[in-house]
């Protein structure tokens, strides 16, 4: 049935349909589309396909689904154990589940309320500011990299004074350091039964400017090049034996000048 002119219900009747697939189409017009002043219930999924969908602030929408391909203007949004508002200044109020299936743009200043947490599911979810240069700061709490982490070139990581602490004793990987110079500005101390090595090449082994004292390991110490001393320091009991020696010598020395002065007279025949 065709109806080309215009129709109107009159007052207190009611336009209705049985149970079925029935369906009512505008999707050929270009006209106002408008509901009466009561409440409008959508038993199914609201789809706006393209255009704007705008709910006045005196109007409310209670639906399961809403899908919206174009514009959506609200003034609130009920949600079941919570509520979903935005002021005439754009500040967005939510309490409750509130979720969110596509895009979603914060074109200003986002806050998190205290005590509440930013999650994401499982999958290959994303968190990415590359594409700012201000500031990046986490919370005061643990902070973990559960993942692979790389340090853009040309970029440096630094700690503030205090007593930071860079730990990685719980790791068996390899640790490398850039090809630069490393610095070790505090006392440094090798674990039991490990080593320090150095590949092939020109590498140096420099303490000369150094004044402390340098002690190697019990064990067999072997200069495998040609060996310097500058200075040498003997120990007490190498300089006992040393004076002792030195003591020696001179008496057998002065023994000797006197046999040459007074050589021992023969016996008379």
């Amino acid at each position: 049935m065709s109806i080309n002119g215009t129709t109107e219900l009159a007052k207190d009747k009611n336009l209705s349909c049985a149970s079925g697939t029935t369906a009512v189409d505008f999707s050929l017009g270009s006209g106002a589309f408008k509901t009466t002043m009561g409440t409008c219930t959508v038993g199914g999924q609201l789809v706006c396909a393209s255009g704007t969908f705008t709910v006045s602030a005196a109007g409310a929408v209670g639906c399961t689904s809403m899908t919206v391909g174009g514009v959506l203007t609200y003034n609130s949004i009920a949600l079941a154990g919570g509520s979903f508002s935005v002021d005439a200044s754009g500040v967005v109020s939510a309490s409750g589940t509130l979720w969110q299936g596509g895009l979603a743009t914060f074109g200003g200043g986002a806050t998190l309320s205290a005590d509440k947490n930013l999650t994401c599911a499982s999958g290959t979810s994303q968190l990415d500011f590359s594409l700012g240069s201000g500031v990046f700061k986490t919370t005061t709490g643990a902070g973990t990299l559960s993942g692979s982490t790389e340090l853009a070139a040309n970029k440096n990581f630094t700690c503030a004074s205090g007593t930071s602490q860079l730990d990685f004793s719980l790791g068996s990987g390899v640790f490398k350091t850039t090809t630069g110079a490393g610095t070790l500005s505090g006392s440094t101390e090798l674990a039991a039964n490990k080593n320090l090595t150095c590949a092939s090449g020109t590498s140096l082994f420099d303490f000369s400017l150094g004044s402390g004292i340098f002690k190697t390991t019990t064990g067999s110490v072997t200069i495998a090049g040609t060996a310097r001393l500058q200075q040498i320091r003997i120990f007490p009991a190498l300089q006992a034996v040393r004076l002792l020696i030195s003591a020696a010598v001179r008496a057998y020395s002065r023994l000797l000048q006197v046999q040459i002065l007074f050589p021992a007279r023969q016996p008379l025949r």
